[in-house]
Parts: structure tokens; sequence; C-alpha cells
């Protein structure tokens, strides 16, 4: 380390022709080594709203909902088929309406895809952060 002396002030490195000074942030004049206040009382006020859907734990569907509605839409967007289609499919793998236990039909598989899809929409919808009145005081 080359230690120089400009105006009074030592100089604690040269690197690459910049000068580093000890203390040259402003900052450090206000609270650090000058004291202009004795003791300073700083106080930060914000407001933060925060609009989710994450913030409830509230999931209304089970398993079997879940990968019954998996299921449709992997056949409805991939396979490109249509809903009495669809409706025949779950018939003879066994599905049955979770409530009736009654064959699926093909209204239900519309109802369960449409509903399904808005609940994704509405899951994966960003979240809204808003920061109102940031204050900053300082007092002597």
């Amino acid at each position: 380390m080359k230690l120089l002396w400009y105006n009074h002030l030592k100089i604690n490195e040269v690197i690459d022709d910049k000068l580093l000074l000890p203390n040259h942030s402003t900052v450090v004049d206000y609270f650090g080594n000058n004291k202009t206040f004795s003791n300073p009382h700083i106080t930060c006020s914000f407001k933060i709203i925060v609009k989710s859907v994450r913030l409830s734990f509230v999931h209304h569907y089970s398993t079997k909902q879940e990968k019954l509605f998996n299921l449709i839409k992997e056949l409805k967007e991939v396979d490109n088929l249509g809903y009495r289609r669809i409706s025949e499919i779950l018939c003879h793998r066994g599905y049955k309406t979770v409530r009736s236990n009654k064959p699926i039909l093909h209204n239900y598989v519309y109802c369960i895809y449409k509903n399904g899809k808005i609940r994704e929409r509405r899951l994966n919808r960003p979240s809204q952060v808003e920061l109102l009145d940031l204050r900053l005081h300082i007092k002597k």
C-alpha cells in the first residue's frame, strides 16, 4: 500500500489512478466523525398494500378433483378432443361424478374444464404490491 499526502489529507491508496480518501462519504460526515447531531433520531414511515390470492391457504379442489381436471385439460388441449369424446373416455376409465357418483356427461366435462381454467388464471395472477406515503424524519 502506497501512502500519499494531499492538501493535509491522508490518502490511503492509489488504484488505477483513482485516489481513495478516508471517510469521503457525506453520510459518514453527517452521522459519523463530525457528530453534527449528538443523538439523531431517524424515523421512516410508509404504507404497504399487498393484493394476492396466495395470502389464504384455501384450496377447494381435492386430489381427486385436481387429477380429473388435469386429465380433462390434457385431453382437451394436447389431444384436441371434444367434450363428448372426453366424456366417453372418462366413462370407459371408470370415472364418476364427485357428488352423485354418476357417469360424467359432456356438459359436466365442459363445466370442469371452464371452471378449472378460471381457477388457474386466478391462482396464477401476479401479486400487486404498492408502497405509499414514504416519509423519512430526522430529529436533532
